[in-house]
């Protein structure tokens, strides 16, 4: 071993801290040059001060107890080696102030300069130890993995270093991870399932940690009530909010990470008020609440008594005897430099100071730096030369053997952190305000939570931990087998029943002209339109998930689509016939583009809905509706998304055409004109629209339940059936009626469907004979199999128990046909005859005149028996 040192074997140990915090130390850049030892000690003597600079006092107090034993050869670690101590500022002198009472304070920039300014002009450091200043330990931390160099600190608590991609030489002598997992043990044990959380959202290391916490609760079924930024607190009204919050969700265990001061100021604020302290409810967290040193005079000089019950996690190392012998020894090389002076330190000031976790990172680097020269040749020399960095990141420290005050043995984690169990206590409510009894822990591998001989104290005074208030939750949804259930399936029914019917109904009359004039083929997929959205009904039964979510939009927003556009449409050609100033090209009568506009409509909604599915994120979320019944409802991932708004946009303009077309087309001729049907429909899909998504912070779904919004679209749609389809029936019956009184007979329901539509009323009157036949025109279209042009149409006519059929035939001449009455054929043109609108129809012997309702009829009939 005695190989592998140099003639003058030494080591240098850096020490970083705010030491421009202390009064008469002189400086070389970040180096403290002078001043330290000449210190006056007796100013930092009060061990419970607020004052930080009295903390970091005692962290280099205890590290310099550590350098001291180990160059008096203490247990033969680097023996004959002596450890040297350089002190380095990294906090900004202009930031200082005379309290000094700010951890939070961000001297970044100014520890990131001086930890490159160790490496590159003192080649003599292989270690760095200290910072007090959580904020600034990550820089300290990240500057000193870029260079390879270790860096240990005892107390600065900084949850974000464990991370081993950023910060992997660093050390802490805190315990972290796992704390999520330490307060589900102990909350297991307890039955308790609910918990509210708090912590200052703008502190990196309580976030990390509440972070992990939230995760593990989350996971391990702990329902999180609230999760308040604790920084809210610092007034009066912030208080009064975090109260009412904590009431809101009838919070019995609360969770607090925060430091002890601000813990203390949130914790007796609302003892003060009487809110969510007391009897019912049990608080916990890492640092127990303490006021300042006027606390007796903010509060009540007895306040203290309030923080009964408090319940403390810890993670550290039950101590054995060889920890206290070992605690002793330390107590009392400190008591020999500082008794001398007037300053007597005791166990209770050593750890809350944390002057013995100082000596053990000390010596926790120590054993490490001997553990790794053994057996390598002059392995020393390259310590002292920075040649063995690469070796030295966190893994290097995690079992070195050393037996010190944080653990016997002391052992680091994978992440970096002290190894130990967690411990928990119950404040007693004594004076001071930090006494508490050690209850329980959990084992080291974080499986089991076990008690000690002393139960827990709560805050009325027994062992017994208070109920968490979790309730026997009823979730509300509507079941088939419910009354809302059984109702809604009724109705699906009914609808899928009623379309269904009118379909065959109007397929099997496609002829007779009152069903004939809708458009069979629109009729169909306005059916079609309603049956989606009865199909989408079916998504309000049952327990809501994101695939019923999404269904129910995607089926009411095509169905929607569907039913109106087919309907506006085949207006839109009926306004167009009937305000042409001429004859209308022949695809504009025709059905095709009409149907491919609607085909074009609805792949628009299907890719607009596809969009919205992948972006705006469909989900379902939990709402108490009560303190006893919950239920899930329809939310969504993304709010306000492009593709919602596009949604909105689109089933808009498809609402406001159908009512402009319903105004529109208010001069059609009566046996066509639908346009109270049109803009009525119009309005009440957009009333429905508001009442249903206008209001609900989710724009596509109802918030609550959703049995009005299942109540409304089924009404929505059953209305569109009967307003388009009840008129057309009513007459198809009264009509019906007449011809049996009659006894003339309807065409046949089995002939062939047709697109051609002809007039109401229609009047035949041969030049020699003027009776004049009235009455329901049908007509059947034969067409040709090898191209789509009509061969003819029989028009037959009714006179009391007489009638007359009209065979029309095509002719070559577009535009042009001829009618055959009985054996006689007769060429027709349009023209105007008496101030009335005709079709004379003449052959060489007679002529026969055909005269319309209205003067669109001609128009209307030529244009579709032409098609």
């Amino acid at each position: 071993m005695a190989s592998n040192f140099s003639t003058t074997p030494s080591i240098t140990i850096a020490f970083v801290g705010p030491y421009s915090w202390y009064p008469g130390l002189s400086f070389d850049g970040s180096l403290v040059s002078g001043g330290w030892d000449q210190l006056d000690k007796t100013q930092y003597k009060d061990f419970y001060s607020s004052n930080f600079a009295n903390y970091f006092f005692w962290y280099d107090f205890g590290a310099s107890l550590a350098v001291s034993d180990l160059n008096n050869n203490w247990n033969n670690i680097l023996p004959g080696v002596t450890i040297n101590i350089k002190r380095f500022n990294n906090y900004d002198p202009r930031q200082v102030s005379e309290e000094m009472s700010h951890n939070s304070a961000d001297s970044g920039g100014f520890a990131t300069k001086t930890v490159q300014a160790i490496y590159e002009d003192h080649p003599d450091v292989i270690a760095i130890f200290g910072d007090y200043l959580v904020n600034t330990a990550m820089y300290t931390a990240a500057v000193s993995t870029h260079y390879k160099i270790p860096y240990i600190n005892p107390a600065a608590w900084s949850y974000p270093l464990l991370d081993r991609n950023k910060y992997g030489y660093a050390i802490q002598m805190d315990t972290m991870f796992g704390m999520g997992q330490g307060l589900f043990l102990l909350l297991k044990e307890w039955n308790v399932k609910r918990v509210a959380i708090m912590y200052p959202a703008h502190v990196n290391s309580w976030a990390s940690v509440t972070q992990e916490i939230i995760r593990v609760f989350q996971t391990e079924g702990i329902s999180i009530l609230a999760v308040i930024d604790m920084d809210i607190g610092e007034t009066k009204s912030g208080i009064e909010y975090i109260a009412q919050s904590l009431k809101r969700v009838d919070a019995r265990y609360i969770i607090a990470m925060s430091d002890f001061a601000q813990v203390g100021h949130v914790y007796y604020s609302l003892a003060m008020l009487n809110a969510s302290v007391g009897n019912d409810y049990v608080w916990l967290g890492m640092n127990v609440p303490v006021l300042n040193s006027n606390a007796t005079v903010d509060n009540d000089p007895e306040y203290y008594k309030m923080g009964r019950g408090f319940v403390a996690i810890n993670g550290y190392n039950n101590p054995n005897d060889f920890m206290a012998d070992h605690n002793a020894r330390v107590l009392e090389m400190a008591n020999n430099i500082t008794v001398p002076l007037g300053v007597v330190v005791d166990d209770a000031g050593a750890w809350y100071d944390n002057l013995y976790p100082s000596y053990d990172c000390i010596m926790l680097l120590a054993y490490a730096f001997n553990n790794l020269v053994q057996g390598i040749d002059n392995g020393l020399h390259l310590l002292q030369t920075r040649k063995l960095s690469p070796l030295m990141n966190s893994t290097l420290f995690m079992n070195t053997g050393y037996r010190g005050s944080d653990g016997d043995p002391l052992l680091i984690s994978e992440q970096g952190d002290l190894r130990s169990t967690y411990n928990f206590y119950s404040l007693i409510g004594n004076s001071p305000a930090t006494d508490a009894i050690n209850f329980g822990g959990t084992d080291m591998s974080l499986t089991k939570f076990s008690y000690l001989e002393t139960p827990p104290l709560f805050f009325d005074g027994t062992s017994t931990p208070p109920h968490d208030g979790s309730k026997t939750l009823t979730e509300l949804l509507n079941s088939v087998s419910s009354p809302f259930g059984e109702i809604l399936i009724t109705l699906i029914v009914i609808g899928w029943l009623s379309c269904t019917a009118l379909g065959i109904i109007s397929l099997l009359y496609r002829n007779v002209k009152i069903i004939k004039k809708g458009s069979t083929v629109f009729t169909l997929i306005q059916l079609l339109g309603s049956i989606l959205i009865f199909v989408g009904e079916l998504s309000y039964l049952g327990r809501v998930t994101v695939s019923a979510c999404t269904l129910r939009v995607w089926m009411f927003i095509l169905g929607l689509t569907l039913s109106t556009s087919s309907f506006v449409l085949k207006n839109m050609r009926v306004y167009l016939i009937f305000n042409a100033k001429k004859n209308l090209p022949k695809y504009i009568v025709k059905d095709g583009i009409y149907l491919t506009a609607v085909i074009c409509l609805a792949s628009l909604a299907t890719a607009v809905l596809a969009a919205w599915t992948m972006i705006s994120i469909p989900t379902v979320t939990l709402i108490q509706v009560s303190s006893d019944k919950f239920t899930y409802a329809c939310a969504m991932k993304n709010k306000n998304s492009w593709p919602e708004h596009l949604l909105w946009v689109f089933m808009s303009v498809l609402v406001s055409a159908q009512g402009l077309l319903g105004f529109a087309t208010l001069n059609v001729g009566a046996a066509y004109n639908q346009s109270s049907s049109l803009y009525t429909l119009a309005f009440l899909i957009a009333l429905c629209g508001l009442l249903l998504f206008g209001p609900n912070e989710d724009a596509l779904f109802h918030s609550i339940l959703s049995q009005t919004q299942a109540i409304c679209v089924w009404v929505l749609a059953i209305i569109q059936v009967t307003v388009e389809f009840a008129p057309k029936f009513i007459n198809l019956w009264n009509e019906r009626k007449v011809h049996l009184n009659t006894g003339s007979n309807l065409q046949s329901p089995s002939q062939t469907l047709s697109r051609a539509t002809a007039p109401q009323k229609i009047y035949v009157q041969p030049i020699a004979k003027l009776e004049r036949f009235t009455g329901t025109l049908t007509v059947k279209n034969k067409k040709s199999i090898f191209w789509n042009k009509w061969i003819k149409a029989t028009l037959v006519l009714y006179q009391l128990h007489q009638s007359i059929h009209l065979t029309f035939l095509p002719l070559s001449k577009e535009n042009a046909f001829a009618i055959k009455l009985e054996s006689n054929l007769f060429h027709c043109s349009l023209g105007e005859l008496e101030n009335e609108v005709v079709l004379v129809c003449r052959n060489s012997r007679q002529s026969v005149k055909i005269v319309f309702d209205t003067v669109e009829g001609p128009k209307l009939f030529i244009g579709l028996c032409t098609e």
